[in-house]
């Protein structure tokens, strides 16, 4: 788990993220901006990949496939709704 610090502007933002092999290349997964939440997340991530024996590339991919797929869901609805 890293920690990225970010300025904006007079803003400044610090997150904490992971790195992944998704489809043959590494990604930066996003995690929580509290490091408690991310080592929490982190922890859960890894506990799922080894009772189900796979990669953690491979839980993460799919984790990201089902938040896109609600993201065209609520953008759906907002643009009909």
């Amino acid at each position: 788990m890293y920690q990225k610090k970010v300025s904006i502007g007079k803003y400044s933002y610090t997150y904490y993220y992971h790195n992944a092999k998704i489809k043959g290349k590494v990604r930066n997964i996003c995690l929580a901006a509290d490091a408690a939440q991310a080592k929490e997340k982190l922890r859960k991530i890894r506990e799922q990949a080894k009772r189900k024996g796979k990669p953690i590339g491979q839980i993460l991919e799919k984790l990201l496939a089902s938040q896109r797929k609600k993201r065209k869901i609520n953008k759906s609805l907002a643009i009909t709704g």
